[in-house]
């Protein structure tokens, strides 16, 4: 007999594709589970028990396992998402990172598509700097992007800590104080942050320090 441990956004359909290959595994997954029914709602740390070497399609078995691939369709019934606004910036971020932050304050409303199962987030924005954080509840194979919407500006704005692999806007977006700290990152979205006046960029690593010349705006630069 074996332990199966639950992860955020599983079913029980979920579960059983992934031990067994297919949603028919559910019924193993009853008979080990008495107190389990169809109608239950699934936990993140819930354990379940399932026999042993159960499998119904290996070779869907072989490809998440070969891929770390988990599947977690239990919250989807958030999709399809409407935003109110335009997309304003984007982040690229690894597909196995399982969570990402980021700093910010200004005023108007962003909406946040984390590019998981999750619903619009939105977020009204004010002259405190407020932390953003969320721990995504699925798992990817491609990477993840995750994107801002609606009718904002930045007071501040500080990337620092999502760990993305690429930064992305759409369209001239104001922003006073911008932080980009650590890391590897092209600064090609550099010119589109409008009426920037204080960057820090300390610790940063990148291809060219030419997109800087586009901030003419630019009071403090710190390239330590």
């Amino acid at each position: 007999m074996g332990k199966y441990t639950v992860t955020e956004g599983q079913n029980l359909y979920d579960v059983a594709l992934h031990l067994t290959g297919s949603i028919e595994g559910i019924v193993d997954l009853l008979i080990c589970n008495p107190a389990l029914s169809l109608a239950d709602t699934l936990h993140s740390g819930d354990e379940l028990f399932y026999t042993d070497d159960f499998v119904i399609n290996a070779d869907v078995v072989a490809r998440y396992r070969r891929e770390q691939i988990v599947p977690a369709g239990g919250e989807r019934n958030v999709y399809p998402k409407y935003p109110s606004g335009n997309r304003r910036l984007w982040f690229t971020l690894e597909a196995a990172q399982i969570a990402t932050a980021f700093s910010l304050s200004g005023s108007g409303t962003a909406e946040i598509d984390w590019g998981d199962n999750s619903a619009l987030e939105p977020v009204v924005l004010s002259s405190s700097v407020r932390l953003i954080e969320h721990r995504f509840d699925n798992t990817v194979v491609t990477p993840r992007q995750v994107r801002l919407y609606g009718d904002f500006t930045f007071q501040s704005l500080d990337l620092s800590a999502c760990s993305a692999r690429r930064i992305r806007l759409s369209e001239p977006l104001r922003c006073e104080r911008f932080s980009l700290c650590g890391g590897s990152y092209p600064l090609d979205f550099v010119p589109l942050l409008d009426g920037v006046f204080r960057m820090d960029l300390s610790r940063l690593s990148c291809g060219t320090l030419l997109p800087l010349a586009e901030c003419r705006q630019l009071m403090t630069l710190d390239l330590t």
